[in-house]
């Protein structure tokens, strides 16, 4: 087993080959956890690479905890519900940013070039920087939707659910006004359907 580095350190990595050797050194040692964000376009890099795959399948079966979050669109939805076969994975629209985090011990992000290849990574054992990328991990995984909703929604053309969050005491009071008044109309017109039908 390799051990990884217990010194607050911080690398930066250039070129695909060595992006990759090193994510799977990092696989090698993980006991607990892997989790982190992938951008909507990425997703099917961690499926279609086959060394990334492979170890992330092999992550699973060590029983290691596996939880992504990224935004789930058409372009992505197949290479999500592989995803789905082996990790916890939400939907948040607009994530845009490619990180993990492995036993909350190490911190890694990555850039892909133009040719779908990853071209820069940068990889620390600072705590500070691991326990603030762990924390906003957290904060968008508390407002990410589990995927099963995301694809079933994008697979049977459902409009998404969304939440406002209305400051103007007057505006929410008008709101609610109308929607007590769209419910009583319904209440009221639902029996009138059913005798006429």
């Amino acid at each position: 087993m390799i051990t990884h580095s217990r010194k607050e350190i911080t690398e930066v990595l250039y070129d695909n080959e060595n992006i990759i050797k090193k994510t799977l050194e990092t696989f090698s040692w993980i006991q607990r956890s892997l989790e982190g964000c992938v951008d909507h376009t990425e997703v099917r890099m961690h499926v279609t690479t086959q060394p990334i795959w492979e170890g992330l399948n092999q992550l699973k079966e060590r029983g290691v905890k596996l939880r992504m979050v990224t935004e789930i669109t058409n372009d992505n939805i197949s290479y999500t519900k592989k995803m789905m076969q082996i990790a916890e994975v939400r939907h948040l629209k607009g994530v845009r940013s490619s990180f993990g985090i492995a036993d909350g011990i190490q911190y890694l992000d990555h850039a892909i070039s133009d040719n779908n290849q990853l071209s820069h990574a940068i990889i620390s054992y600072v705590k500070a920087i691991v326990e603030a990328k762990e924390y906003l991990f957290e904060t968008l995984w508390n407002l990410a939707i589990p995927a099963e909703q995301a694809t079933m929604e994008i697979e049977e053309g459902i409009e998404p659910s969304k939440t406002e969050i209305i400051q103007d005491t007057k505006l929410s009071i008008a709101r609610s006004i109308d929607i007590i008044k769209s419910a009583k109309e319904e209440v009221l017109v639902r029996p009138l359907l059913r005798r006429l039908l």
